[in-house]
């Protein structure tokens, strides 16, 4: 399968969307939330601003012929600070997005990512940062198999094989039936 495979769009804005669109879900108390790459203007507090902000290749990679890397993914969380007690909102928001994403997939076909820390981060606490590690498999997986599972196996025993020898070979899918 290609994961997050698109000719249309590259893995990590893909990667992106698909966590914007899962947070929204899974935390209706956000107005939004976008790559840090976009230009969102006015922004519709509370907020989500999502980073990638490195990333290492795994180790524990799948190989498949897909490249395994770990995403180092931060999240910033923004509350307006003309908002009624924004500091304890900005802080419950940030606690409620990581029990989201800890040891989630977050609906995508990869490992589940692991928390690495939540911290305010501005002075003023309008801001919480929150980290993560995520393991995803890029590109084709050579040992997927595409379309239709055959419908009958036959197998020959050499030197007995081969277009000459069509009638040597048994057929094992579907098991023969004794009629």
């Amino acid at each position: 399968m290609d994961r997050l495979m698109s000719e249309q769009q590259p893995l990590l804005d893909q990667y992106c969307d698909n966590l914007a669109n899962y947070l929204t879900q899974h935390c209706t108390w956000l107005k939004s939330a976008h790559d840090y790459r976009q230009q969102i203007v006015p922004i519709k507090t509370p907020y989500a601003f999502i980073n990638i902000a490195g990333w290492h290749v795994a180790n524990n990679g799948p190989h498949s012929g897909q490249t395994s890397l770990c995403l180092d993914v931060q999240i910033l969380v923004v509350e307006s600070q003309f908002a009624q007690d924004y500091r304890r909102t900005v802080r419950n928001g940030a606690a409620e997005l990581t029990c989201a994403i800890s040891d989630s997939t977050l609906n995508m076909p990869f490992h589940p990512a692991q928390v690495v820390c939540a911290q305010p981060y501005t002075l003023d606490k309008a801001v919480w940062e929150i980290r993560y590690q995520h393991s995803v498999d890029f590109g084709q997986n050579l040992f997927e198999t595409e379309g239709t599972p055959p419908t009958k196996v036959r197998v020959g025993v050499s030197p007995d094989i081969g277009i000459g020898h069509k009638d040597d070979y048994q057929q094992v899918i579907p098991e023969p039936t004794d009629e």
